[in-house]
């Protein structure tokens, strides 16, 4: 019989943990070494450990492998440094030093951009299973194993909690395990899955103990052992200390009503073994830091670091951080936090939170005293004081949490995992409190299953890849510039010419490399106005930090989709130069640019324009004349030294046409005259679309002799002037009279 239930209990609790196994494995796949937050420094933790030269010292914190890092309690990096010990051929890490940094990291938040912190070779084996990888690799492993217990104990936590309804714990279970947040701390070298599985187990335990308030001593030293575990895998989770304490007083508080009630002798036997192994197992650490620093936190190794508030900031301060700490509980990856799986997940893990919430409350409702509710229900969560148990550990959580935010600028939702499994499990028991429960719960765990295994796809693999491309697609404009003997650009890409003050412009430069340089060089993009004054910059490795030059493969064709921060004080109807160099970022050297020919290539690679935005005033004076069926003019203003054109785009002209205003007198006599591009080149027809007006000024002065102005275009190249028409009739000489007047 016994057999027969655990068979079927089987079927529950394991197919969370083996799909969050295959998840952890994929994000620990899909992440390169050292690109999780803080990987350099927790690994430093553990090396020092595998060397056998002790916990790194707080006070020497920026000296040491570990750095900030010096802070952590040892109990992960215990268990990983014994894991790694049994691969002898492991090289020495001499720390974060021995990276490349990508000093364009972060500073384009939007996107696929720069979003690894340090360069990489993805091709080399070092990034998987050898040399310093394989060390990363296995000690995420070990964050993973606590990560698989910490789904268990989820599961275990609501199954004691709750009662007739064996798939309920499966929930608490999946909602662990198919928290993306939570997959990448199980796949990086980190200690917050430890301190989640510790939390959890204490939890699981002292739920035991409210409910069933054991006799054996055992039990209550069992879950002060689990305790003081939690206590060494992170500091934030000191919170299952006053939790052993406010379960205690639940479960003497409940035993008290029973007839046959422990004596109060007996229950502090049981105390002394729940908090004294508690301390034991645990409160060493802490003894041993406040005598060895006076410091029972290790928090000296934070006096150095930049990221820490020169005092506790104000509770109102947090709140603009509320919208990210509440997204970052779910979904905050990489290094920087910023790799997102969009709106619409964050939006379903919310949702998810909020029935949760409304299922809680419609419980305390139908349980309040007044209700005269069932003390014990017959299906769902036991009793008010379970609840209680698991909902102070959740608030624990959290004001610990705020507390890091007050502190920390980088204080994010990770934070709250060590609480992971009362979250779960309130989450659950909400969802079942609901109509139709079942298919609630079912709709929540796929929702972040399907979610959780295609992120690697969709959002982590895209971050971090090169961009090769085994064709370079249509370009608008090709190019074949060759820059010195390390790489030449095929051409760029973009959806349209047109830049929008304070918008971003998105550029696809497309490049094959012919070398492997030892340099990374760099690449920049400008938008280059009159006066050289530059209204768009980008720069960045090339593969956006993803394809660096050092690692190039000869002959790989690449693209990099740049987005450019144009500038916010634009001017209107005007074109804007494309400059693209190359250049070596230490030492700002640009490399010599050939064309296709071999010969030195322009300066300018192509342009982008502002559009104009022009209106013909009330006070112009109307003209109709259509020249070559591309362009109109349709006023002038003369002015004193000038004469204004106010010109519209019948069709995008495609071609440079210049503009002649000749003044001449009443014997016909040139007095005056202007032959130039529009707008005195600034925004040539080449530039124009269909649709605009162009209000063009010329400087031409209006002598009293002045008779009549003709006005006309021509291209340059042959002279041949553009045929102008006026009510369907083609103008003489193809030039519009005006009156000067």
């Amino acid at each position: 019989m016994k057999h027969a239930a655990a068979t079927r209990e089987v079927r529950y609790w394991l197919p969370p943990l083996i799909l969050y196994l295959a998840a952890s494995l994929l994000y620990n796949a899909s992440f390169p070494v050292m690109e999780i937050p803080d990987e350099p420094y927790h690994y430093g933790y553990i090396e020092q450990l595998r060397r056998g030269e002790g916990f790194p010292d707080p006070t020497t914190a920026p000296d040491n492998l570990a750095e900030f890092e010096s802070s952590q309690a040892p109990l992960y990096y215990m268990t990983a440094a014994a894991v790694l010990r049994l691969f002898p051929d492991l090289p020495a890490w001499g720390g974060v030093q021995e990276l490349k940094l990508n000093r364009w990291f972060g500073a384009y938040p939007g996107g696929l951009d720069n979003k690894n912190i340090f360069l990489h070779n993805l091709d080399d084996p070092e990034q998987w299973f050898q040399g310093i990888g394989k060390g990363v690799r296995v000690a995420r492993l070990v964050a993973m194993a606590y990560g698989l217990v910490s789904v268990l104990a989820a599961y275990l936590l609501a199954r004691e909690v709750t009662t007739g309804v064996p798939w309920l714990p499966a929930l608490a279970g999946a909602l662990v395990a198919f928290n993306p947040r939570f997959i990448q701390i199980g796949a990086a070298v980190q200690n917050d899955t430890a301190a989640a599985a510790f939390v959890g187990l204490t939890l699981w335990r002292m739920a035991r103990i409210v409910r069933r308030r054991p006799s054996a001593r055992w039990e209550y030293a069992l879950a002060g052992l689990f305790a003081g575990l939690a206590a060494i895998s992170k500091s934030s989770a000191l919170t299952t200390f006053p939790l052993l304490l406010f379960g205690l007083g639940l479960a003497w508080a409940a035993d008290r009503k029973e007839r046959s009630s422990a004596s109060l002798t007996e229950w502090g036997k049981r105390a002394v073994a729940l908090l004294g192994t508690a301390a034991v197992s645990g409160g060493w650490w802490y003894v041993l830091n406040a005598v060895l620093y006076g410091d029972p936190l290790r928090s000296s190794a934070y006096e150095s670091y930049p990221l820490v508030y020169p005092g506790l900031r104000r509770l109102r301060d947090l709140l603009p951080d509320l919208p990210r700490s509440l997204f970052s509980y779910w979904a905050d990856l990489g290094y920087g936090g910023d790799l997102s799986p969009g709106p619409l997940f964050y939006a379903g893990a919310w949702a998810i939170v909020a029935l949760s919430l409304i299922g809680l409350i419609r419980w305390m409702w139908n349980h309040r005293p007044a209700a005269g509710g069932e003390e014990q229900p017959r299906r769902g969560l036991r009793s008010w004081a379970l609840l209680l148990l698991i909902a102070s550990e959740g608030v624990m959580a959290i004001a610990v949490y705020i507390r890091l935010q007050q502190t920390f600028n980088f204080a994010w939702g990770r934070l709250l995992l060590p609480g992971v499994a009362a979250f779960a499990t309130l989450m659950a028991v909400g969802l079942y409190h609901l109509w139709p429960r079942r298919l609630i719960g079912q709709i929540a765990a796929l929702f972040l299953m399907v979610y959780a295994f295609l992120i690697p796809a969709l959002v982590l693999l895209p971050a971090y890849l090169p961009p090769r491309v085994s064709e370079v697609p249509p370009l608008l404009e090709r190019l074949d510039w060759r820059y010195g003997e390390v790489v030449r650009l095929v051409g760029y890409d973009m959806e349209s010419r047109v830049i929008v003050a304070g918008q971003e412009r998105r550029v696809t430069l497309c490049w094959e490399t012919l070398a492997r340089p030892e340099i990374d060089y760099a690449f920049a993009l400008h938008f280059v106005g009159p006066e050289n004054r530059l209204v768009g910059a980008r720069d960045s490795y090339h593969g956006l930090g993803r394809y660096p030059s050092s690692v190039w493969r000869t002959g790989d064709l690449f693209c990099d989709e740049v987005g450019v921060s144009v500038a916010p004080d634009l001017e209107p109807a005007q074109i804007y130069q494309i400059e693209i160099s190359v250049y070596d970022p230490d030492t700002l050297v640009r490399l010599p640019v050939y064309d296709s020919s071999g010969a030195e290539a322009p300066p300018f690679a192509g342009w982008v324009k502002a559009p104009s935005h022009a209106e013909i005033p009330s006070t112009a004076l109307p003209v109709d004349v259509v020249f070559g069926d591309k362009i109109a003019l349709r006023g002038y203003a003369p002015g004193t030294g000038s004469l204004t054109l106010y010109w519209e785009a019948l069709t995008a002209p495609q071609e440079d046409l210049t503009v002649f205003v000749h003044v001449v007198d009443g014997d016909g006599n040139i007095v005056a005259q202007d032959d130039s591009l529009p707008r005195q080149g600034r925004y040539p027809t080449r530039a124009w679309d269909a649709g605009e007006i162009i209000a063009d000024e010329h400087p031409v002065s209006l002598p009293a002799s002045a008779s009549r102005i003709y006005v006309g275009l021509y291209r340059a190249a042959t002279g041949e002037r553009l045929p102008a028409m006026a009510g369907g009739q083609r103008l003489p000489n193809d030039a519009v009279e005006l009156s000067p007047d």
